[in-house]
């Protein structure tokens, strides 16, 4: 029981991470096209989305982001 409670707190940390990566990314350059949205929707890891949003921080567009 223990694990399934750590499991779903771990899950709701990389969905946060991944709402919060999806906002900066809307706020910085407005929409976000489809195929990066998938990406980001399908990355299972937090260190995946921690690391994403921090290179969305520094990004000048959109195409930093998504190289």
């Amino acid at each position: 029981m223990q694990r399934g409670i750590e499991q779903g707190i771990e899950q709701g940390q990389t969905d946060a991470k991944r709402e919060a990566v999806f906002k900066l990314l809307r706020h910085q350059f407005g929409d976000i096209p489809q195929p990066l949205a998938t990406r980001i929707t399908e990355m299972q890891r937090i260190s995946q989305l921690d690391a994403l949003f921090e290179k969305v921080m520094v990004a000048k567009t959109l195409e930093d982001v998504d190289a």
